[in-house]
């Protein structure tokens, strides 16, 4: 018999989510992927809601958590942009793209997805905010980085990760050649 923990359970909902997309993404499903009996689901969750919110809590952590804090010391606002727009293509795209379809339908889900972006833009407007610019250009740009980030994920845009980040770098600089 196969020695599992809730760690191989996450990893197994990650697999499917990422390959199979969130509506695949059952305790059932899970079990059969592990080749086990749902019966050992219970060993290590309490119901499929305990599940769902460690696979999410995993996600903030390697998703946001861990990237944000790499780029915590960081001064130069182009690298700051730069690192900001790259991060999430260090990670796999297609499960920031499940995990925000699944959100439109799951109330946990939604929860942990807003924590997600909140963490993501006030770092963002925050480290724009301690550089040499003006407080209200920090929160439009950050904006602005941020909305472009989840929809240049969710069109494919970002495919290409040079030429998504100097497009949106490009955009930022525009202002001082428009106004």
């Amino acid at each position: 018999m196969k020695k599992l923990t809730r760690t191989s359970w996450i990893n197994a909902g990650f697999n499917i989510l990422d390959n199979e997309g969130y509506t695949r993404c059952s305790v059932e499903r899970v079990a059969r992927k592990l080749d086990v009996t749902r019966g050992s689901f219970y060993h290590h969750f309490n119901d499929r809601e305990d599940f769902i919110r460690s696979m999410l809590s995993c996600w903030v952590v390697e998703y946001t958590d861990k990237i944000l804090n790499e780029l915590e010391q960081e001064t130069s606002i182009n690298k700051v942009l730069t690192e900001y727009i790259n991060f999430t293509s260090r990670k796999k795209t297609a499960r920031e793209i499940s995990i925000r379809a699944w959100a439109l339908h799951d109330p946990i889900v939604a929860e942990y997805q807003t924590i997600v972006d909140e963490k993501r833009l006030n770092f963002v407007i925050n480290k724009l905010g301690s550089l040499p610019i003006p407080a209200q250009h920090a929160q439009t740009i950050g904006k602005l980085v941020h909305l472009s980030l989840i929809g240049g994920t969710i069109s494919g845009e970002r495919l290409n990760n040079l030429n998504f980040n100097k497009l949106i770098l490009n955009g930022v600089k525009l202002k001082k050649f428009l106004f």
